[in-house]
C-alpha cells in the first residue's frame, strides 16, 4: 500500500502551459478565436463578453497512464498492475492542468472601419509535472541494484496563477489579408517551479566496506515567488489574491501575433503565435538549492568500540559537508510557454435560400472542411497536435464545428462546438474526448464555455 500512495503521491501532486482549442480556433463567429489568433477574420461592430462568464475554460491530460490502469476491476492483482505501470512508463509521461476565466471581454470597430480593437482581462491557472522515474523506482524497491544509476534530471514540475490584462488590434489591410497583434501585461500571483535538476546517485562494490553510495554533480533547485511564499495572509485571502492579479504580483510582458490570408473566396489560411513573454518575479522570491558530491561506504566502527560515538551524526555531518543546501532569495525571471497555431480551410456549399440562411459574418458557404496544426514548447520538449475539421452553419441562429485531433494524449480526440445567435446574444461552448465517457479512463478532458453580446 505504501508503495502506492508514493507512485499516486508524486505522479499526481506533482506547469506559462495552455490547453490546445482545436475547435476554437478561427471559429470566427465567437469573439474569443481573438485570442488565439489576433488576425482572425472579423466584421462585427463591437462585442463585449458577460464579466466573468465570457470564457470559462478548463483541461485536463495526463500522458502515459489513466486511472483504469490502476484500479480497474479485471481481476489482476493491484500490485501486479503497480509494477507494471512504474517500469512502463516514461520521463516524458506527464500530467497538466489549464484553467481559465475571462473577467472581461470586449472590442469595438473604429470609424476607419479597417481596424478592430478588443480588450479585456484574465485570470490563468496552469500546473504540469513530468513522471520522475528515477524517483520512483529509488522509491519502490531501493538501491538494491548494483551500478544501477538514478537520475535527478527528471524530476520537473512548475505551477502558476496569473493574471493577464490584454489590448490587441486587427487591422484589414485588404480583401485578402488580415493581421493583428496584442499585448499582454501578466500579473503573476504566485509560482513554484523545479526545472533544472541534476545529479546521479548510484551504488557500487566498496573497498573499506561491502558497499559504495555515491552522490555525484547534485545540482538540485526550487524556486518559489508570490502568495505561494506567504505564511502568514491577510484574514481576507481572496481580497489579497485578487490584489496579486490585479497588477500586485510579479509583472511581466508578452505578445501575440497572427494573420488571415484569403487568396480566393473559398480558400483561407491563417497562423499565430501567442505568449512571446516573460514574468521578471521580484516580490516574495525565495529559493532553496542543493550542490555537490558525497561518497560514502558506510558507517565504519571503531575497534575496539568506543562508547559515547554517534556513528549515524558522522553520516549526516559528511552530507552536509559534501551536498552544500543554501536559501537564495534573487530575483529571477521565467519565459511563458509560446503557442503555435496554423491553418488551411475551404469553403463550399451555397445556400438555395440564402434569407433562410443569412449570415452574420462575411462568409456565406454553409460548409467548410480544413485541417489545423498546433505547438507548444512544454518544459521538456515539444507538444504537437494536429487537426481536421468540419463547419457547418446550419440556419442563421446555430453554426456548429466538428474537429478529430492526434495529439500526445489521445489519438483520437473528437471535439464539438457550437455558436448560437439569437438577436445580439451569442452562446457558445466546445467540448473535446466526446468519445472518451468515462472521466477515469480518458487521457484527456477539456471544455469551454461563453456568453456575449455580439453588433
Amino acid at each position: 500500500m505504501k508503495h502506492i500512495l508514493l507512485f499516486l503521491a508524486v505522479f499526481v501532486i506533482f506547469k506559462g502551459i495552455a490547453q490546445n482549442r482545436p475547435v476554437l480556433y478561427d471559429f470566427t463567429e465567437i469573439p474569443q478565436a481573438l485570442m488565439l489568433n489576433p488576425g482572425a477574420d472579423v466584421t462585427y461592430k463591437w462585442h463585449v463578453g458577460l464579466p466573468a462568464l465570457s470564457g470559462l475554460s478548463l483541461a485536463i491530460g495526463v500522458k502515459g497512464f489513466k486511472i483504469t490502469d490502476l484500479f480497474a476491476k479485471d481481476g489482476i492483482d493491484i500490485n501486479t498492475k503497480l509494477q507494471k505501470l512504474i517500469y512502463s512508463r516514461t520521463p516524458n509521461d506527464h500530467l497538466f492542468i489549464n484553467q481559465q476565466m475571462a473577467l472581461l471581454n470586449a472590442g469595438i470597430r473604429l470609424p476607419n472601419e479597417k481596424d478592430y480593437i478588443s480588450f479585456g482581462i484574465y485570470e490563468e491557472f496552469n500546473f504540469i509535472a513530468y513522471y520522475p522515474k528515477d524517483l520512483i523506482l529509488f522509491g519502490f524497491e531501493g538501491n538494491k541494484q548494483i551500478d544501477h544509476v538514478f537520475n535527478a534530471e527528471s524530476f520537473k514540475f512548475k505551477t502558476d496563477l496569473v493574471g493577464v490584462f490584454h489590448i490587441g488590434i486587427n487591422r484589414r489591410l485588404s480583401d485578402k489579408l488580415m493581421v493583428g497583434a496584442r499585448f499582454k501585461l501578466y500579473s503573476s500571483a504566485g509560482e513554484i517551479k523545479s526545472i533544472n535538476n541534476k545529479g546521479l546517485f548510484f551504488t557500487t562494490k566498496g573497498v573499506n566496506n561491502i558497499y559504495r553510495h555515491t552522490l555525484q554533480n547534485i545540482d538540485l533547485s526550487i524556486h518559489t515567488a508570490g502568495f505561494f511564499n506567504k505564511t502568514d495572509y491577510d484574514e481576507n485571502f481572496y481580497k489579497y489574491l485578487f490584489g496579486k492579479l490585479f497588477l500586485g504580483g510579479n509583472l511581466g510582458m508578452g505578445f501575440d501575433f497572427g494573420l488571415t490570408y484569403k487568396p480566393n473566396k473559398q480558400v483561407k489560411v491563417t497562423a499565430s503565435i501567442q505568449d512571446l513573454g516573460y514574468i521578471r518575479y521580484n516580490k516574495m522570491v525565495a529559493g532553496v538549492t542543493a550542490k555537490g558530491n558525497y561518497t560514502s561506504e558506510g558507517i565504519k566502527l571503531e575497534t575496539p568500540i568506543v562508547s559515547g560515538i554517534n556513528y549515524f551524526q558522522q553520516i549526516i555531518d559528511g552530507v552536509k559537508e559534501g551536498i552544500v543546501r543554501d536559501t537564495i532569495f534573487n530575483s529571477y525571471t521565467t519565459f511563458r510557454s509560446p503557442k503555435i497555431n496554423a491553418s488551411y480551410a475551404y469553403s463550399f456549399g451555397l445556400p438555395r435560400l440564402e434569407e433562410c440562411f443569412k449570415p452574420i459574418f462575411d462568409n456565406p458557404y454553409r460548409n467548410q472542411i480544413g485541417f489545423q496544426l498546433y505547438s507548444v514548447i512544454l518544459p521538456k520538449q515539444p507538444q504537437v497536435a494536429a487537426t481536421v475539421f468540419y463547419y457547418r452553419r446550419v440556419n442563421k441562429y446555430f453554426r456548429a464545428k466538428l474537429t478529430y485531433t492526434v495529439d500526445s494524449y489521445t489519438p483520437s480526440n473528437v471535439g464539438l462546438g457550437f455558436s448560437s445567435h439569437i438577436w445580439h446574444f451569442n452562446l457558445y461552448g466546445s467540448f473535446n474526448n466526446l468519445l472518451s465517457t468515462d472521466f477515469y479512463n480518458s487521457n484527456y478532458n477539456a471544455f469551454q464555455l461563453g456568453m456575449n453580446f455580439i453588433f
